[in-house]
């Protein structure tokens, strides 16, 4: 009959130690915090792009409004209501531009599919203030529907930003805002510009 010996690893067999577990740790922690920033670089710049992606794509349905109403930008009428409560306002501009999107992108026009264009990725006011667009458009341009052919410099005009509030135009990252001009391009501007509307 054999006896039972207790088993015991073999003699090369290393467990980690204490230390060694710490430094594995301590070099978990390292790559993390290296790893971080870059991360939130990359989300910040995903938010960036997908920002400047709707503004293109809200001029691009601007553009084929102008094209259907005799080379004319969408009106959008500053009245004593609408200052006082521009989420009313914002919803004539919005229900103006839906049906250009949808026609833009080449998608079915269906309540609510294109409404993502109209939100910033940054703004975080969005619930609970009646809004429905994160961007503006320049008042004096938007309150007449000027033409098109009326602006010398389009590449210095600006039409749209994500900005909110009228009476002081707050950058909606709080570190900035992009806009888009009236030649269609989108620039980035810091917080210190983002009250501008004519850009040197």
């Amino acid at each position: 009959m054999n006896a039972d010996h207790p088993k015991h690893s073999p003699p090369n067999a290393k467990a980690f130690t204490l230390i060694e577990l710490l430094v594995v740790v301590a070099i978990i922690a390292v790559l993390v915090s290296i790893l971080l920033p870059a991360l939130a670089s990359v989300r910040k710049r995903t938010k960036d792009l997908m920002c400047e992606t709707n503004l293109r794509s809200l001029w691009q349905a601007t553009l084929l409004y102008a094209q259907d109403n005799h080379d004319r930008l969408p009106p959008v009428p500053w009245t004593s209501a609408a200052w006082s409560e521009p989420q009313h306002n914002q919803s004539f501009w919005v229900d103006q531009l839906v049906p250009y999107i949808a026609k833009s992108l080449q998608i079915e026009l269906v309540p609510g599919k294109v409404d993502h264009i109209f939100r910033c990725p940054y703004d975080g006011t969005w619930d609970g203030w009646g809004r429905r667009s994160s961007y503006m458009v320049y008042p004096e341009l938007a309150q007449n529907g000027w033409m098109l052919t009326a602006f010398s410099q389009p590449s210095r005009t600006t039409y749209m930003k994500d900005v909110i509030y009228l009476w002081h135009l707050d950058p909606i990252s709080m570190r900035g805002c992009n806009i888009s001009f009236l030649d269609g391009h989108v620039e980035y501007a810091p917080g210190s510009r983002a009250d501008y509307w004519y850009w040197e």
